[in-house]
């Protein structure tokens, strides 16, 4: 066994993309995606749009029913109640966002090229899903309470997971010379402030900057910059 397969574990994984296959394809099935048209798919998509829109508080049970057409006892069925719908739609969206990245990346890129791409790849995904980002905006907003117990929920098959896969890409990197020796747990938030914060802190962006995310010409111009600053940072 060689130094690359003993690092990625005993289950025959190559390297950082049969990683990141496994990761995405394993998902429990509370977090698989729904069967299309199904109640369980109606409420997801409706409490999606509703919370995204009113936020938690704002939004009853009854609301969540009406938009999904469903009785409200469905609702408790499939999920609880409203807090644990809730925590399943933030999850849901997390989830996808990983996945979103991952197919805009080849996964079999070199370790810099991978570490850059991903926090590009968070501000992609956040620009073309408003929804989502609307609801985790009212969700930091609000706390990040629910957010912080979904993740808790999610464990190694959400972002604490993707924390790991990542870390293990940097020090193998690092191990390499391939980029610069700056503690891991300086690098993940950095990488997770550039895409996440930027897109979260867009309204105050706007507000502080002029900065409009809406132009295509001034989002490609932070897009270009912020991969030139991260390989800047990364790179020895």
């Amino acid at each position: 066994m060689d130094r690359e397969t003993e690092r990625w574990g005993s289950q025959g994984l190559a390297g950082p993309a049969g990683a990141l296959r496994a990761f995405l394809e394993e998902a429990p099935g509370d977090l698989a995606p729904p069967a299309p048209g199904s109640p369980r798919e109606r409420i997801l998509t409706s409490a999606r749009s509703l919370f995204a829109e009113r936020g938690f508080d704002r939004t009853s049970v009854r609301d969540l029913a009406a938009a999904a057409a469903v009785n409200p006892a469905m609702i408790h069925y499939y999920f609880g109640d409203k807090s644990r719908l809730y925590r399943r739609v933030i999850a849901g969206e997390l989830r996808a966002t990983i996945r979103g990245i991952f197919d805009r990346v080849d996964p079999a890129l070199a370790p810099l090229d991978l570490l850059v791409r991903i926090p590009i790849g968070i501000m992609k995904e956040m620009r073309g899903n408003p929804e989502r980002l609307a609801l985790l905006r009212r969700e930091i907003g609000e706390g990040g309470e629910q957010a912080r117990r979904a993740i808790a929920e999610m464990g190694s098959h959400g972002p604490l997971g993707l924390r790991d896969l990542i870390a293990s890409v940097i020090r193998d990197a690092q191990e390499r010379g391939e980029i610069r020796s700056i503690p891991v747990d300086a690098i993940l938030p950095f990488l997770v402030s550039v895409g996440h914060g930027s897109m979260i802190m867009e309204p105050f962006l706007q507000l502080v900057l002029g900065i409009e995310a809406e132009d295509d010409d001034s989002w490609s111009r932070r897009l270009d910059g912020f991969e030139a600053l991260l390989r800047g940072a990364l790179t020895v």
